[in-house]
């Protein structure tokens, strides 16, 4: 099972880069001028991703970091033990025609985790680009902001090939 964190986060960090760049060039033009110049002015996209332990399995988004749950891989050192865990690497929750709208739950989502097989890593990237949509400025926790944060996260990564669950969020609001 890949958990090796620092190469994750090492991951992570190079993705964080391109996201960023991706989310200025499709939404800039609504990203406040002073989030924009700090987006913009990033010298170590390092320091951003943020992989430690706070009591949750979610990742979240603050204003000067993203953050990633080391508890999660406790959860992955579990279900990895699952009889059907792996039996379809292949497993995807959505294609390119569904990504945008789908019957997707957060329980397809965790089916898919152990039908796939999935690491640590892999949980990690399928959060990633909707926090960074966070980061950049989008808003959260507030179930329109959410909403809306989900669907602009899936229309960049159908658009950009962009790793994303297609799950949650979306369709609890539509």
């Amino acid at each position: 099972m890949k958990n090796n964190i620092k190469d994750i986060h090492d991951v992570l960090t190079q993705k964080l880069k391109i996201y960023i760049n991706a989310i200025i060039r499709e939404y800039g033009r609504f990203i406040p001028k002073n989030r924009l110049m700090y987006l913009e002015n990033i010298k170590d996209y390092s320091k951003i991703i943020n992989i430690h332990n706070f009591n949750s399995i979610n990742g979240y988004a603050s204003s000067n970091m993203i953050h990633m749950p080391l508890s999660a891989l406790d959860v992955f050192n579990e279900i990895s033990k699952l009889p059907n865990y792996g039996i379809d690497k292949n497993h995807k929750t959505y294609d390119n025609s569904n990504l945008i709208i789908n019957n997707n739950t957060f329980l397809t989502y965790l089916n898919h985790l152990i039908v796939s097989g999935a690491t640590l890593e892999d949980y990690f990237e399928d959060l990633l680009l909707h926090e960074v949509m966070h980061f950049c400025g989008s808003g959260g926790s507030i179930s329109l902001k959410e909403g809306i944060n989900e669907f602009l996260t899936r229309k960049l990564a159908l658009k950009y090939g962009f790793k994303t669950s297609g799950c949650g969020y979306l369709k609890k609001y539509l």
